[in-house]
């Protein structure tokens, strides 16, 4: 989610950096974790078929995909390796929840949403 990050910010060495919230909700036996963002409206689609893709896939096809994705090609003006939503599914113990606000009529705040069991 970070690279999706419509606010930037300079840090101290010079590289800019996304912008964003992250909430950890302790329960009983595990925690719900939120990450949130200003996202261009035009990233929307891509990160709801993401999402949406990765949802769709069991634990072995997750692993496969993310195989794939760290052995593909990425565009030059990419970040990263493609696998952050993927590798944040096959950790969790539950579906990528997402929830997408309309800021104004260039931006949108997306919010992750994820389930961790505590490990005894």
């Amino acid at each position: 989610m970070l690279h999706y990050s419509a606010e930037r910010k300079t840090l101290e060495d010079g590289r800019e950096s996304g912008v964003g919230i992250i909430m950890v909700d302790e329960k009983s036996i595990g925690y719900n974790i939120s990450a949130g963002n200003l996202v261009l409206n035009e990233k929307i689609e891509l990160l709801k078929s993401n999402c949406e893709k990765i949802n769709s896939m069991s634990r072995d096809e997750l692993k496969a995909y993310y195989q794939r994705q760290l052995r593909s090609n990425r565009p030059e003006e990419s970040k990263g390796a493609g696998v952050g939503l993927i590798d944040i599914a096959r950790k969790s113990d539950g579906p990528l929840s997402y929830d997408i606000s309309p800021v104004d009529d260039k931006h949108s705040f997306f919010t992750l949403s994820v389930y961790f069991t505590k490990e005894n």
